[in-house]
């Protein structure tokens, strides 16, 4: 635990002088909502998992707004809802999301050995993002780079993620812009360990998960789709879990979007919930990012017609590389801490309530959110849980 602590307190202080598009008034982090579940329904599957960072990806995307021109650069501000203004305005957003080490994000940028870039933009990059240009040879030592590009993600990580990609090879790679996002965050209310049990999942298919339960006063909604739940953690992260109706998981998946996320803020109120959530970790390379992005109308910047040349010249973006690490136990969120930490103490009274019932026993949308903001650092939708864990 004191190792990951030291790794997530290296990256913050790295982090601290960015000054990067991430929303900390109303304004933008709406925008990053709307950015994020955007790129949910793209990403969709109609079988599998959905997990990614809209933070992390946003980030990794403003790499290029310095380098991009015309409808390039056209694309990136309306998709992104930030403009190249934003990009030095905003200074400082990061260290904000990140200021209570719970949070850790990392983005590279690697190049086709070959490519040149502008001074300027470099030190930019730099200043702004404590970060500079790596060139590899993919065209001739595919797998080399490769494995280089996996080895700057585990060390940027300290292991956590310890590959950005699990393909072999990057062989007509050009540009690749890379991010790792991690997070790490204990529950407000722990679970006990002793109340966990094996259950079953009922997915697309079954599966046995370890189930844990407890009985705590949260913020609750529900309507005729679904109910949703909000649980903090200490560092006042949350997560939002929306739970569909069983016979309403397909539309809820489709419909629920940035407008229908603020919408269930307005209608919480504290209510004593009996909750039972599956131990889970979402650990998954986000596949066909590019072909995602370009649904949302990002499409200069992978055509051959890219115009980057406030950066570079004669080169496109080939790749987007994302993966994000959740783990999900008694404790909260990646490893759970062994010293004891003061929590708030439930209300007595709630035992002689009649509590909800919250099983977390189908599938589920859920969302890690910022402190204030609502920015949503993680969007997970999950169909199906793997037997065992």
């Amino acid at each position: 635990m004191a190792i990951l602590q030291q790794i997530l307190g290296a990256i913050q202080r790295r982090d601290s002088s960015l000054s990067l598009p991430i929303a900390n008034s109303a304004t933008s982090a709406s925008r990053f909502r709307e950015f994020g579940f955007a790129l949910r329904g793209a990403l969709a599957k109609p079988q599998g998992n959905v997990f990614f960072s809209p933070v992390g990806i946003s980030l990794c995307l403003s790499m290029l707004i310095p380098a991009a021109r015309g409808r390039t650069r056209d694309e990136l501000r309306i998709v992104l809802g930030v403009s190249t203004a934003d990009w030095d305005a905003l200074g400082g957003q990061l260290a904000e999301l990140a200021k209570d080490g719970v949070l850790a994000l990392t983005n590279g940028l690697f190049a086709q050995s070959g490519t040149s870039f502008l001074p300027d933009f470099e030190a930019g990059l730099g200043r702004s993002l404590g970060a500079s240009p790596q060139v590899l040879d993919f065209h001739e030592q595919p797998q080399e780079s490769t494995q280089q590009l996996n080895h700057w993600c585990a060390s940027e990580t300290g292991g956590l993620i310890e590959q950005i990609t699990e393909r072999e090879c990057l062989s007509n790679a050009r540009l690749v812009l890379a991010n790792a996002t991690c997070f790490h965050g204990d529950w407000d209310r722990p679970f006990r360990k002793r109340s966990t049990r094996w259950e079953t999942f009922r997915g697309s298919k079954k599966s046995k998960v370890q189930m844990m339960r407890q009985t705590l006063t949260a913020r609750y909604a529900k309507n005729a789709d679904f109910a949703a739940v909000d649980l903090p953690y200490y560092s006042g992260h949350r997560m939002l879990i929306v739970l569909p109706e069983p016979d309403k998981t397909e539309e809820v998946f489709a419909a629920f979007d940035a407008k229908a996320f603020d919408a269930v803020f307005g209608t919480f109120s504290n209510r004593l919930v009996d909750l039972t959530l599956p131990r889970f970790t979402m650990d998954e390379e986000t596949a066909d990012l590019a072909q995602a992005l370009e649904k949302l109308g990002i499409r200069k910047a992978f055509a051959e017609s890219a115009d980057l040349s406030g950066g570079t010249t004669g080169t496109l973006v080939s790749h987007v590389l994302h993966r994000s690490h959740l783990h999900v136990t008694e404790q909260g969120t990646e490893e759970a801490a062994v010293a004891a930490t003061v929590r708030r103490k439930a209300n007595p009274r709630g035992r002689d309530l009649n509590p909800i019932d919250f099983r977390v026993g189908h599938p589920f949308l859920f969302v890690v959110c910022a402190p204030r903001t609502r920015t949503p650092v993680f969007i997970g939708q999950v169909r199906n849980l793997p037997s065992g864990y």
